[in-house]
């Protein structure tokens, strides 16, 4: 299985904080950035991280693990670990993912679904016992657990600009999203809607405006996909040379993990 490497994602930055945009680096540029705090020592053995293998983050793991002249060390150990933990995390992020160029817009999805923790509200009533003249009151405490079936998920966007004309500026206008459920519903968010999480971003070449939003459903999601609105602006910015629509690829946050049950 082939993916590009990416950073870990980071599920509170909606929940807590109802979205975020940066601007980050691109390309090959972004994937040694990525090793590097991921795994530093594994940034120093891949000659190519844009593209990374499965097969060749598990050749690093096992080199780590077997030393040809004498038993792996600790730290070896340690380092292959940590490999196999990102291999896990790189394997989950790629098949929550999607990737498309549109006249040199890079516009990459990787999205998640936030495990939903049961409500539990306690209510406390009193009764009466029909046996005591006096009335005692006895309290009685009733926990509630809520079965709601709303489901959240996040996705972080990245636009780049890789260049489709080496000088061509471009600024992001609109989007265009096309939600399905599990029963096959879909939710519109109608073609040029204004921005992105309250912006209109001007991406010039070698540049990426990245953003995390979510949202919550009644149900499970099975597909995103949709668009950006584009403008490719003039030298100086102030005028449209040409419109276009950069494709957002198709894509499905998997699953969460199962959570275990603590009694």
């Amino acid at each position: 299985m082939a993916f590009s490497l990416q950073s870990p994602l980071d599920g509170s930055v909606w929940m807590e904080r109802g979205g975020h945009h940066s601007w980050t680096k691109t390309g090959y540029e972004y994937q040694i950035q990525t090793a590097k705090e991921a795994l530093p020592w594994m940034a120093e053995r891949l000659a190519t991280p844009e593209v990374l293998e499965g097969g060749s983050l598990r050749e690093l793991v096992r080199t780590e693990f077997r030393d040809p002249s004498g038993p792996a060390s600790p730290s070896s150990l340690d380092r292959a670990i940590d490999g196999l933990r990102l291999l896990g995390e790189q394997v989950q992020l790629a098949r929550g993912s999607s990737s498309a160029t549109t006249r040199g817009v890079r516009v990459e999805v990787a999205a998640m679904s936030i495990p939903v923790v049961p409500i539990i509200t306690a209510t406390i009533g009193s009764s009466s016992s029909d046996d005591d003249e006096d009335d005692d009151e006895e309290e009685e405490e009733e926990l509630e657990i809520s079965n709601s079936q709303k489901m959240f998920y996040t996705y972080r966007v990245r636009v780049s600009n890789i260049g489709y004309e080496a000088s061509d500026t471009v600024q992001l206008l609109g989007r265009h999203w096309l939600i399905e459920d599990a029963r096959g519903s879909i939710i519109e968010v109608p073609k040029g809607t204004k921005g992105v999480v309250g912006c209109t971003p001007i991406i010039k070449p070698g540049t990426c405006f990245q953003y995390y939003s979510g949202m919550d459903l009644d149900g499970a999601l099975r597909q995103m996909e949709g668009s950006f609105q584009m403008a490719v602006l003039s030298d100086d910015q102030q005028r449209t040379l040409e419109r276009f629509d950069a494709e957002i690829a198709p894509f499905r946050p998997p699953a969460p993990a199962p959570r275990q049950q603590q009694l």
